[in-house]
């Protein structure tokens, strides 16, 4: 048993070859409250029963005011209140039992972080990603969704924000993949290669989008404009008017990799950063 669940015995070594995990991210509490009503069988017999107590609540009260007199609709309100007491107390009662009942489990992942590694649990299985097996990490404006895990074996992992301390987990993974994967691109761009992210490309001389080229020499602007869901990375060739290339970092796998590529590659003078 590993982390509270059964897993296989090499699976479970491979886990205790880990160490002590850094840090552990369960499911928040508000996530888990949330999910147990979020079941329709423990909610809407509630919302009924309330229903049908306040209908029953003004029948009574328009047939005490005698505001409708002693015809044929006073008569029908005392019983239209009864029937919806009626139906309240129906309504209360399946959802007493329903209560009674365990609340079906939304099957959340947790996890768990080490030096070399993240384990992603859920109540059926245990995921080990080392940091070394990362392709890419991918942001919410690459995915169209959350942050993911793309393992070079095609696995995928979602990165649910609902967890306690979110901010941290996703600040140690992109560092750990970082951190994992810029030795290897620094040695290939000094060995002359281009190293390809989507459209841009990054090489010891200068860039390249799509079937572009520019060298540094050639570059008179580079801005990086920082603004809520978006990194902007806008370049201005000499002698020319128009971007030389304009596009978002957070839509590039690896995007923190390509920025601190950029950083390091590009002429100190030419890379600005603004905040929006």
């Amino acid at each position: 048993m590993v982390n509270g669940q059964q897993v296989d015995e090499e699976r479970a070594e491979e886990i205790e070859d880990l160490g002590e995990p850094t840090s552990v991210h369960m499911p928040s509490q508000w996530r888990r409250t949330l999910d147990q009503f979020s079941d329709p069988e423990r909610v809407v017999p509630w919302v009924l029963t309330g229903l049908f107590i306040l209908v029953a609540g003004v029948l009574f009260q328009q047939y005490w005011s005698g505001a409708w007199g002693a015809g044929g609709p006073a008569v029908a309100m005392p019983i239209g209140g009864a029937v919806c007491l009626a139906l309240a107390i129906g309504s209360a009662a399946f959802g007493w039992r329903t209560l009674r009942k365990p609340p079906k489990v939304i099957d959340r992942p947790t996890y768990f972080l080490y030096p070399e590694a993240i384990v992603v649990e859920t109540s059926e299985t245990t995921e080990i990603l080392r940091w070394a097996d990362v392709d890419a990490l991918l942001a919410p404006p690459a995915t169209g969704k959350g942050f993911r895990l793309d393992a070079q074996d095609g696995r995928k992992f979602e990165l649910t924000q609902s967890v306690e301390e979110w901010g941290t987990l996703i600040q140690t993974i992109i560092a750990r993949v970082t951190a994992e994967k810029l030795p290897a691109a620094l040695e290939a761009l000094a060995a002359g290669e281009t190293l390809r992210f989507r459209n841009l490309g990054i090489r010891r001389e200068g860039l390249s989008n799509k079937d572009k080229q520019i060298n540094w020499s050639e570059v008179t602007a580079m801005v990086l404009l920082v603004k809520p869901g978006a990194s902007l990375l806008t370049v201005r060739k000499s002698g020319s008017l128009l971007n030389w290339c304009s596009m978002d970092l957070l839509e590039m796998p690896n995007n923190q990799l390509v920025y601190e590529l950029l950083v390091r590659t590009a002429p100190k003078h030419l890379l600005k950063e603004e905040k929006a």
